[in-house]
């Protein structure tokens, strides 16, 4: 069974807390249905991306996995390894 993990980064005052999550996932939720309402919410410091602001798909899904042979910039993608 595939489930939907939103990693979310913050602007720098906001608080990640368990209501801002349920009101993301209320949001994806109406937006989406509720097949594709995320099972979890991660609040991470930053995101991986290429030298052109591209987010890294793979290495975002491979670090919450466990697959993080080839990283470049492991500082963020440590963040969400430990969310696992």
């Amino acid at each position: 069974m595939l489930a939907l993990v939103c990693f979310c980064v913050l602007k720098k005052d906001a608080n990640g807390d368990s209501t801002l999550a349920a009101e993301l996932k209320e949001s994806v939720s109406c937006d989406l249905g509720k097949a594709l309402a995320p099972r979890e919410i991660i609040f991470v410091g930053d995101i991986p991306k290429t030298r052109n602001a591209k987010v890294m798909r793979r290495i975002v899904r491979a670090a919450y996995l466990g697959d993080t042979s080839a990283l470049e910039n492991r500082a963020s993608v440590d963040q969400i390894k430990r969310a696992r």
